[in-house]
């Protein structure tokens, strides 16, 4: 798994110490990578501080300023990051203290366009308790564009989590932090990564690809805040749609487990309403912050707790459960020890009254709305949905329904193309703009989709025992047969198997993988280097082929790391592959069970739907570590009712996707839900892969 803490340099804590020299500030806004001239009126902040419901008094308040490399500082006064990077550093534009009640002010502030802001709470003590300076709290508050002139923020436990989960794979502490003053928190991503709606431009060696992963989070985080905010939702409501600031609900069919997060909730109160402590000894933060460490990284605040929880899920969980158990400040609380701490936000369909069905892959645009195929339930219709990342549905197609292993791929333009694997099968082209269908292309049997730098699409044909790749170039709408040096027309037996999945590694080799029940053969790989020989696609130099000898299942897809090392999944196994193409490793996180369609993400770590297992099987290919994750539902299946009791939200997961944001998208036809799931993922999305596979955003 990912680390949870990002540990900043000294030479960026003392760059971020130096700017805390500015309070003043003039102008806000969102979404440019660009040097920005333009203001906005004057924002004025209110709020509170609580540590469940006892106020927290003479605590450090401190509103911060995301910091991008680029983004000017017209309204700070404050130069443009050179090098930001993920929680590499921010801006501080106010600051003050609680008072007795809680309560804090600050008077009036402005911030830079393209940037967002968020609050956090260090130290001070509640009811009779000494000064806590482990309890750090956080909150956020958006992008200025969409701010009032006033407002007001409620820091509490609650919030605490939105951040841990929503953000923090931007998010960074200070390391020499001692424990007095005001803890710095800083939170931001490069420009790549932080732009008002991702897109693509250029092709091979100039490809760039940009994102809005950090707006992304925000979003999330205050998504989450607003729907089960404390003192927000009625008591005794276990589970709630997600609702934004505003009041509205962009998917009524969505699903928030709150007495999940209120439990979480009061596991940090455990730790907050106390006079603090230290891991190892016998105080409830000291036993938070041990139970909540993870190899180094052993936490000393509330909020880097909360994010050592979101990261890693499956550590200690009967422990950490424990320590929420005594406390009710949040309610309802769950009422049993759920499976794992892993949070999702689960979709039934486009609307309450309408549901997916089957849904059974995902992919993701470049601008990077989330588009899910889904059968209904007489297998009659597939319909194509785009979602927004915040689970709002865009627009809609619909198809006759075929069978077999249905996939998607998406164009550098967004154009989406999915298969209908028949004998007299098909290709169909959605278009980028309208989503209608603009071109079929027959094909017998296709298979895999995979687009390439050059914004060509491939699809495997599988006709008489035999596959073969096809291409359509950017403008052609007639598949061309791809061709080696050696052979006019490359094809591979398929007797006992039929083609898979089709994926580019970092060389622009083309990975081909091999479904059937005795299936020795796990992949081709089409390669376009071979040698002394440099061959360009649609021409490819070599072919070569993974026969292990023993019989190993499907082999649904192939993912690649930054070192750019191959991962097929076959069956129950993992195999891994050199930058030869040579097998040198297996790996089997549990037997009998069905690895599907597989995303990684910006740390090198996979994300492996199990479909018979039910669970989501992060495989980390740096430190070849496993887990299971069955994040929690309280949404009783095809009823209103809600329990307090985690159900697993996932029931035959099929299809995996990271984005921009570091949520990962699962498809599951099993519980007919799509699943956006938080915490446990560094940034990612697939346009950035034809780049540069497994690495986050820059």
């Amino acid at each position: 798994m990912k680390p949870s803490l990002r540990l900043a340099t000294l030479p960026l804590a003392g760059a971020a110490l130096a700017s805390l020299l500015s309070l003043v500030l003039t102008g806000c806004g969102l979404g440019s990578t660009q040097a920005v001239t333009s203001t906005v009126a004057t924002v004025k902040m209110s709020g509170t501080a609580h540590g469940g419901p006892n106020p927290i008094t003479n605590a450090n308040v401190t509103l911060w300023e995301t910091w991008t490399t680029g983004i000017a500082g017209t309204a700070t006064g404050r130069t443009a990051a050179t090098a930001s990077t993920y929680g590499s550093a921010a801006f501080q534009i106010g600051s003050t203290t609680t008072d007795a009640s809680g309560m804090w002010n600050i008077a009036s502030f402005n911030c830079d366009n393209g940037e967002y802001i968020y609050v956090t709470i260090t130290g001070g003590k509640t009811a009779s308790n000494s000064p806590n300076s482990n309890s750090v709290l956080a909150s956020p508050v958006g992008a200025c564009t969409t701010l009032p002139s006033s407002v007001s923020v409620n820091v509490t436990e609650l919030s605490t989590i939105a951040m841990a989960y929503s953000l923090g794979a931007f998010t960074s502490e200070n390391p020499t932090y001692l424990g007095t003053g005001s803890q710095q928190i800083w939170i931001g991503a490069p420009a790549a990564n932080n732009v008002a709606a991702g897109s693509c431009s250029g092709t091979g060696s100039t490809l760039a690809c940009t994102a809005s992963g950090l707006g992304q989070a925000f979003t999330t985080a205050m998504d989450i805040v607003s729907s089960v905010g404390y003192g927000s939702t009625p008591s005794g409501n276990a589970n709630t749609t997600l609702t934004d600031p505003s009041g509205a609900t962009p998917n009524t069919s969505s699903s928030v487990p709150r007495a999940f997060i209120n439990t979480l909730g009061n596991i940090l109160q455990s730790c907050v309403n106390t006079s603090g402590g230290t891991a190892g000894d016998s105080s409830a933060c000291g036993k938070l912050f041990s139970d909540t460490a993870s190899g180094s990284l052993t936490p000393t605040d509330t909020l880097q707790a909360a994010m050592n929880i979101a990261a890693y899920p499956t550590v200690n969980v009967g422990p950490i459960y424990a320590l929420g158990a005594p406390v009710s400040a949040f309610g309802p609380a769950l009422t049993a020890q759920p499976n794992d701490f892993s949070l999702a936000i689960t979709y039934t369909g486009p609307n309450s009254s309408t549901s997916f069905d089957a849904p059974k892959f995902v992919a993701i645009r470049p601008t990077e709305d989330v588009v899910v195929l889904t059968t209904n339930t007489a297998g009659t219709t597939d319909t194509l949905i785009d979602l927004a990342t915040t689970g709002a549905v865009t627009t809609s197609v619909a198809q006759t329904a075929t069978p077999g292993e249905r996939q998607l791929a998406v164009d550098l333009s967004g154009n989406v193309f999915a298969n209908q694997p028949l004998t007299s099968g098909a290709v169909t082209e959605y278009d980028a703009l309208t989503f209608a269908a603009s071109h079929s292309y027959p094909v017998n049997t296709p298979g895999g989709m995979a687009v390439d730098r050059n914004n060509t699409v491939y699809f495997t044909q599988d006709s008489s025992s035999a596959a073969s790749i096809y291409y359509l170039t950017s403008g052609s709408f007639v598949p061309a047969q791809i061709t080696l040096s050696s052979s006019p027309a490359p094809s591979v037996a398929t007797s006992s198997s039929v083609p898979g999945a089709l994926n580019f590694d970092t060389n622009q080799n083309l990975w081909m993988n091999m479904l059937g029940s005795s299936n020795q053969q796990v992949n081709y790989v089409y390669e376009k280097y071979v040698s002394p020989n440099t061959c360009t696609p649609p021409d490819f130099c070599g072919l070569n082929g993974a026969n292990l000898g023993l019989t190993v299942g499907d082999s649904y897809s192939t993912v690649f790391d930054a070192s750019g090392f191959a991962y097929s999944n076959a069956g129950a196994r993992i195999l891994q592959f050199d930058q030869n193409e040579n097998n040198v490793g297996f790996y089997t996180p549990a037997s009998g069970h069905t690895l599907k369609y597989a995303s990684v993400d910006g740390d090198g770590v996979i994300f492996y739907p199990d479909a018979t297992g039910g669970a989501l099987i992060p495989f980390d290919t740096k430190s070849d570590g496993f887990s299971s994750l069955k994040p929690c539902s309280l949404r009783i299946t095809n009823s209103t009712s809600q329990t307090t009791s985690c159900a697993n939200a996932l029931g035959s997961p099929a299809s995996t996707q990271v984005d921009a944001a570091g949520a990962v998208w699962i498809a599951d036809p099993g519980a007919s839900v799509v699943v956006k799931l938080l915490g446990v993922a560094s940034p990612a999305w697939p346009a950035l892969a034809l780049a540069k596979a497994s690495t986050e955003p820059q």
